[in-house]
């Protein structure tokens, strides 16, 4: 389900990607990634651009009470 709007999910290899310099209505993030997206947007009207609606979205806890990670998934803490 889209709301009719686009959706773009990009794979970032620095820590703010292509929202450093392309227009972008929003992003995502999770609590940990918070303050980066805060820099990001200062980054942004550094260039004069205009700033990111920021959504944080909550941490989903696992069986023994810490964050759902890929990082833990693979390191097989977690299934």
């Amino acid at each position: 389900m889209n709301f009719g709007r686009e959706f773009r999910v990009e794979m970032l290899n620095d820590p703010y990607g292509p929202a450093l310099h392309e227009h972008f209505d929003c992003i995502v993030v999770s609590p940990e990634t918070y303050p980066t997206a805060l820099k990001l947007n200062s980054l942004r009207r550094q260039k004069h651009l205009s700033e990111i609606l920021i959504i944080v979205v909550p941490f989903v806890l696992a069986e023994d009470g810490l964050p759902i990670s890929s990082t833990r998934i693979a390191m097989g803490e977690i299934d």
